[in-house]
């Protein structure tokens, strides 16, 4: 796979590449805060969605998050959900 043009922009060609691929069960905060604040977030995120990757962290979505969605407003709206499903769950634990 050739490197994408919008790869140039993307912050994490300025880090080292291991945040983006921690071992199995590893931290991923550092690869999601770098995303965040990326300016090809979007489009990384989809480009991972449309070439079946299947390992790191791309456009700041894990791999749990794109499994099973075909666009980054997909992946986005269900790990929201799951977001808020938590909140309410601790909410009711309180």
């Amino acid at each position: 796979m050739s490197d994408p043009y919008w790869r140039a922009s993307a912050l994490c060609a300025q880090v080292d590449q291991g945040v983006f691929f921690p071992s199995p069960g590893g931290p991923r905060s550092a690869a999601k805060d770098i995303c965040a604040r990326c300016p090809v977030r979007d489009t990384c995120g989809q480009f991972a969605l449309d070439h079946d990757i299947r390992d790191g962290t791309w456009g700041g979505l894990s791999v749990g998050e794109r499994r099973g969605v075909s666009t980054v407003a997909e992946a986005v709206a269900a790990r929201d959900a799951r977001a808020a499903r938590a909140a309410v769950r601790k909410a009711r634990a309180a």
